[in-house]
Order: C-alpha cells, then sequence, then structure tokens
C-alpha cells in the first residue's frame, strides 16, 4: 500500500501531468494535500527543533520535481517572512503542516501573458491576509489569482507543503 505522500504525488502529476485542468483531479488533488500530516512526511519535532537552531532562515525539502511540477516542504523560523514573489503562469496549493503563518496575497489586474516592465505601474487587488495552521485548508493559488504572495511565520518554527505547477 503507497503512502499519503506516495499517493499525493501520484495524484498531482496525474492533474498536472495533462495540460487541461481536470476539476475532478483537482478536487482530489486538494482532498489528499487538506489530510497531509507531519507524521505522513516524517517531519518530527526533533528536525523541526534543528531547524529553529540553524543559522538559516528556513529550509527547503525537495520531495519532487519534473517538467510538470514540484513539490517541496518549507520550514520557516519564527519571525521570518519569505518574501513577496509570484509564480508566473503557475498553480499552487500550499497547506501548513506544522505552526502557523499569515498569508498576504495579491492578484495582479493584468492580461496573463503580460510582461511587467521594470518601473511600470500595475494594478493589484490586496487580499484579506489569512492565518493558516494545521488544522486550516489548503490554500489555492491560480496564474490570475492570489499568485503574488508574502508568508510570514508567526508560530514557529512553521512548515508547509508547496505544490507548484508547471
Amino acid at each position: 500500500m503507497a503512502s499519503a505522500i506516495e499517493t499525493l504525488v501520484k495524484q498531482a502529476m496525474k492533474t498536472f501531468g495533462d495540460r487541461r485542468l481536470c476539476q475532478k483531479n483537482f478536487d482530489k488533488l486538494k482532498n489528499l494535500i487538506n489530510n497531509i500530516t507531519t507524521e505522513d512526511i516524517k517531519l518530527d519535532k526533533r528536525v523541526l527543533d534543528y531547524v529553529s537552531k540553524q543559522p538559516a532562515p528556513m529550509c527547503v525539502m525537495d520531495i519532487f520535481e519534473n517538467e510538470n511540477l514540484t513539490i517541496v516542504i518549507f520550514i520557516l523560523k519564527h519571525g521570518v517572512k519569505m518574501p513577496m514573489h509570484d509564480h508566473p503562469g503557475m498553480h499552487g496549493l500550499l497547506k501548513v503542516i506544522s505552526g502557523m503563518v499569515e498569508l498576504s496575497s495579491y492578484s495582479l489586474k493584468t492580461k496573463g501573458d503580460h510582461v511587467i516592465k521594470a518601473n511600470e505601474e500595475i494594478t493589484a487587488v490586496r487580499h484579506r491576509p489569512v492565518s493558516l495552521h494545521s488544522n486550516s485548508s489548503v490554500c489555492i493559488f491560480t496564474p490570475m489569482e492570489k499568485n503574488l504572495h508574502e508568508i510570514l511565520c508567526v508560530e514557529g518554527p512553521a512548515a508547509f507543503l508547496d505544490i507548484l505547477s508547471p
């Protein structure tokens, strides 16, 4: 029998392996990621304690990567902010599995294929910041919605599973 993380990886490959995003596969992936725990990925207190004692502000654990998707776990120290960033043209799923983060996100009001030039003014919709913890549902990013975001660890260390495609 496959482990929960193996099942998640297989479903992510099925969901994002075909360029046509099938809602049924996406819903199944959301359900699977919502049920992932620290035990499923062998992320115990010793690992979190080790990360909090290291000089680096965060740690990244690679889970899986191919041409269609990337699955990683980020561990942020308490008070660390992952700076504002985006994933142009990508879908993303973020699931907190330990600690708590505050997510601030924006949706750019540009056409999907628009390339932003240096010093160009753009308009964005600011979404209400949300606090996410292990009991929170997965947060979804699309190429046009909430794709510009920053993540602040407010109770840490905090760990979250991140799936990006392509």
